[in-house]
């Protein structure tokens, strides 16, 4: 990942990279390689956690991954939110509230997005 990032650099020189991690990928070891790449110009903003508020009852993980990937993050995205009555999305905050009750919950509107101060 490391030579990924920095050719990425190189070539384009962005403002700010996003690496999404699908699935049951575990962030730490990710944070931690972005965070040994500080002195090349390397920063980690924030970790951040996608729920679809449409799928996620019907594949909720309470596994040691899952609880992993939901203490291991700054912000939780509550995704699709507005396709699902309220009583449903009381189930999956429930659902998530299982995994991290600490971490900040945002709903997304898909027209709108998420502010990007946040």
């Amino acid at each position: 990942m490391k030579r990924a990032l920095e050719e990425i650099k190189e070539k384009f020189q962005p403002d700010r990279i996003i690496i999404e991690t699908s699935g049951s990928a575990f962030p730490a070891p990710i944070a931690w390689q972005i965070r040994e790449m500080e002195s090349s110009g390397f920063h980690l903003d924030a970790i951040l956690t996608v729920i679809d508020c449409i799928n996620f009852c019907g594949y909720e993980d309470t596994s040691y991954t899952a609880r992993l990937q939901a203490q291991y993050t700054d912000l939780i995205l509550l995704n699709k939110w507005e396709h699902i009555s309220e009583r449903q999305l009381d189930i999956v905050i429930d659902h998530v509230n299982e995994l991290n009750t600490d971490t900040p919950k945002i709903n997304v509107d898909s027209n709108t997005g998420i502010n990007p101060e946040v």
